[in-house]
């Protein structure tokens, strides 16, 4: 009985200790997530990625929103990106692609400045 309750205490432990984990990975700030959109779309989102793309700077949120939720659902092929780009965003949830959306908009209005 001892050995029963002593499992149990280590299993409950365990399954405490990963929920901050989870947590954790969801409060990951949006320039922490454009880091992997650099190579391909430039420090500003300034480039067309693979020299295929469309050039997002000056894309809204709404528009940036969009676009990836559609390549997470595997429904946007645009200039045969879709793979690619499911790839990279089926990691991240609604709450980061809507972060990530906004941040990426932001490139086009501080390059008027």
């Amino acid at each position: 009985m001892k050995n029963l309750f002593l499992l149990l205490a280590v299993i409950f432990s365990f399954l405490n200790s990963a929920e901050p984990a989870v947590a954790n990975k969801r409060d990951i700030k949006p320039k922490d997530l454009y880091n992997k959109c650099i190579t391909c779309h430039g420090k500003q989102a300034e480039k067309k990625a693979l020299g295929k793309s469309d050039i997002i700077a000056n894309w809204d949120a709404a528009k940036i929103e969009n676009a990836l939720k559609g390549y997470k659902a595997g429904l946007r092929n645009k200039h045969g990106m879709g793979g690619v780009m499911k790839g990279q965003v089926i990691s991240l949830s609604d709450e980061e692609i809507k972060k990530l959306s906004v941040y990426i908009s932001k490139f086009a209005k501080n390059s008027k400045k």
